[in-house]
């Protein structure tokens, strides 16, 4: 047996039992010339073969696949795949199908075979969706927008990358690279300049954290720059970027950079210059076979010739470009696109009533969620309305706080148990941070696994925050912020003990329920603001004068119909114009402020008290065995004590009179009960104030 130093006879021998081993394997021949790896792969064929390991077997024709794609031997790597993916098809291996059409597409693009690549992208598109394997729907989503952007279909692109920006992780940081340069590859074309820098200045963050990575993003901004006439800004990011790509692939010249400094030449009209540098690339260029830096490059050229006025030449690389322009306008015929636009139809057909009739249960709930605005049992209707339409062991209903950074959890539900967690700060670091920061989903049906995503320190975190159910472990969750006018209101979360308990049709049910919620908070709040200033005076906190005639008249009913006794009490704040007008508005409303918390103290638990008008207040004082009086003194005594600061270490005192009448039910209206309380209260204010005056 042939094996390289790095693959042992003990790697080979120990697939017999674990035959996932291959994928180490491969990853180590990743790192082999293409010589020494294809040695390594064809030993690895024969000794699957021999052992029937046919998992082996099936990954080892994929990898070597894309080796005959990398030495454009197409034909030998589509047979290779071909082999590869009917042994993963009859296995129902998900993984290995669609490694394999990453494969096909590659070979297909570099075939000029691009409707090929889309059939096979859509396919693996559906594979993934079945699976409900978010990272592989980002992969090939990734590739079939990387297909249509080779054939200069921008808009196709855009909306696919739309479609995995909204899913609820979109990967690593370099993952996210490669989704907002293709963005921004696709903004740039179409002439969005500020939306293509929009994501050129995400990459450049991620970049500066990490420096490995691609410099495809600078030479995009440098694009960028060029097209809004930045030539010279533009020119020093392209020398930057072909200089570091020579020091790292150790090329002579960096084609893709000379390109666009070439046409700066030509905008400056260094024609020579311009066609000295394609002059070096060219050869590379046709060799890499992508269509649209051949037309860019032709079209330079014939702009050149043009520029120096060698019009044979010109019209040469004209009837080129020409060409090139006809090779993607033939690809972009709207029978490429038939096979992505028929899944979309048949998705539709087959999913129509079902989504119709989901539409309808979501919502009848939302609409239960929002005309529910008694806020004290609304988290209770939301998690019964969730249920109606999402299973879940575990209910979580958050409320953001922006002004401190923290969250509440307002409801807290497992197993029907209702259980009390404390408030958490947004600094905390668990899920419901993360989403709330970030204004993100978080879709997860493998915790223990996928946690890493959004937590450092997974096992700290359960030891915080799911030590109320040592026995069960949560597998599957799901959060979606709650957000209003691009504000986070707060989080909702559902949890399973099962993993692969949620998938993406899941999520888009809960986010359209959190807007529904979110909706429901805001008018929930609205309606107690509105509720409280209906009923309650804004300034001292006490029931206004709607709401104490209200109450009057309930009393009245209560006691014509059980015999009780009420007394009215009118109450005024004496020489109050003077506080006013000697200390100012401030003061006045300080002394009336004060004065109203200690009435509402003093009084009994049946009494109740309210704003008549100005500094007058209003007191309901219910009759039991006479004790009314010694309420009545207890108030004008400790308002006569209270003392009012009015600067630092610098008080006033104040004092009030008070005019009493009994509440004539039987022989007298509301209004007359009221005036004769105000007769005595006038009459206390005759007899020198501060005294209680009964009718």
């Amino acid at each position: 047996m042939i094996t390289d130093n790095r693959v042992s006879k003990e790697e080979f021998e120990r697939l017999r039992n674990d035959q996932s081993y291959v994928k180490v394997i491969i990853n180590k021949i990743n790192f082999f010339n293409n010589k020494v790896a294809k040695e390594v792969l064809n030993e690895l064929i024969i000794f699957s073969k021999k052992n029937n390991l046919e998992d082996v077997y099936s990954w080892t024709l994929y990898k070597l696949g894309k080796i005959y794609v990398v030495e454009d031997l197409y034909q030998n790597a589509d047979e290779l795949f071909n082999e590869a993916y009917e042994i993963f098809a009859k296995n129902n291996n998900i993984n290995g199908m669609i490694s394999v059409i990453t494969g096909f597409i590659g070979s297909k693009c570099m075939q000029h075979k691009y409707a090929e690549a889309i059939q096979w992208g859509v396919k693996a598109m559906e594979l993934a969706e079945e699976a409900n394997n978010i990272e592989l729907l980002i992969t090939i989503k990734g590739n079939l927008a990387g297909v249509y952007i080779v054939i200069e279909e921008y808009e196709k692109a855009i909306e696919i990358l739309e479609q995995i920006e909204q899913l609820p992780w979109i990967g690593t940081d370099i993952n996210k690279v490669a989704i907002y340069l293709n963005r921004a590859i696709c903004e740039q074309s179409i002439n969005n300049l500020d939306n293509a820098l929009y994501y050129i200045d995400h990459i450049e963050k991620l970049a500066l954290q990490h420096p490995h990575y691609s410099l495809n993003w600078l030479l995009e901004k440098a694009k960028i720059y060029i097209k809004k006439g930045l030539t010279k800004k533009a020119e020093e990011m392209l020398l930057e970027v072909s200089k570091k790509r020579q020091e790292i692939e150790d090329v002579e010249f960096d084609s893709e950079s000379l390109i666009y400094l070439s046409k700066i030449d030509v905008i400056n009209e260094k024609y020579q210059s311009a066609i000295e540098r394609l002059n070096n690339i060219e050869k590379k260029v046709l060799e890499d076979r992508e269509l649209t830096n051949i037309k860019i490059m032709y079209n330079i050229y014939n702009l050149a010739y043009k520029g120096l006025k060698e019009y044979e030449k010109a019209y040469c690389y004209l009837e080129k470009w020409i060409e090139i322009e006809k090779q993607l306008r033939k690809i972009q015929e709207k029978a490429i696109f038939t096979v992505l636009d028929e899944q979309k139809k048949n998705m539709l057909d087959k999913n129509y009533k079902m989504l119709y009739e989901q539409n309808q249960l979501i919502y009848k709930v939302g609409q239960n969620i929002i005309s529910n605005l008694n806020k004290k049992d609304i988290f209770k209707v939301i998690a019964e309305e969730i249920k109606n339409i999402l299973n879940y062991d575990i209910i979580q209903i958050i409320v953001y706080n922006e002004e401190t950074k923290t969250y509440q959890y307002q409801l807290v539900i497992e197993e029907d148990e209702i259980i009390n967690l404390n408030s958490v700060d947004i600094c905390d670091g668990g899920f419901a941070s993360y989403s709330i920061k970030r204004k993100e989903d978080i879709l997860i049906n493998d915790v223990e696994n996928q946690y890493y995503r959004y937590i450092d320190d997974h096992d700290k975190y359960l030891k915080e925050k799911f030590n109320w159910r040592a026995e069960k472990f949560t597998k599957s969750l799901m959060f979606v912020p709650m957000i209003i006018k691009d504000k986070v209101v707060g989080d909702l979360c559902i949890q399973k003990y099962e993993k692969n308990a949620f998938d993406l049709s899941d999520l888009s049910t809960f986010k359209i329920l959190s807007t529904y919620i979110a909706i429901a908070l805001d008018n929930s709040s609205l309606y107690k603001k509105v509720h409280y200033n209906a009923n309650y005076d804004s300034l001292t906190g006490i029931y206004n004068r709607r709401k104490i005639i209200e109450n009057i008249n309930k009393l009245k009913e209560r006691s014509d119909y059980e015999c009780e006794n009420y007394y009215i009490a009118m109450m005024d704040i004496d020489n109050f114009k003077k506080i006013n007008d000697v200390y100012g508005h401030i003061i006045g409303d300080k002394v009336l402020v004060e004065s109203a918390s200690l009435i509402r103290n003093l009084i009994g638990p049946e009494d109740i008290v309210g704003r008549y008008g100005g500094e007058e207040f209003i007191i309901i004082l219910k009759n039991r065995n006479n004790n009314f009086k010694d309420t009545l003194e207890r108030v004008r005594r400790g308002i006569e004590q209270l003392s009012i600061e009015i600067n630092n270490d610098e008080y006033i005192n104040i004092t009030v009179s008070i005019g009493v009448a009994k509440f004539d039910v039987k022989n007298m209206t509301l209004e007359e009960n009221i005036a004769l309380a105000d007769k005595s209260l006038y009459k206390a204010k005759n007899l020198g104030k501060n005294i209680v005056v009964y009718w």
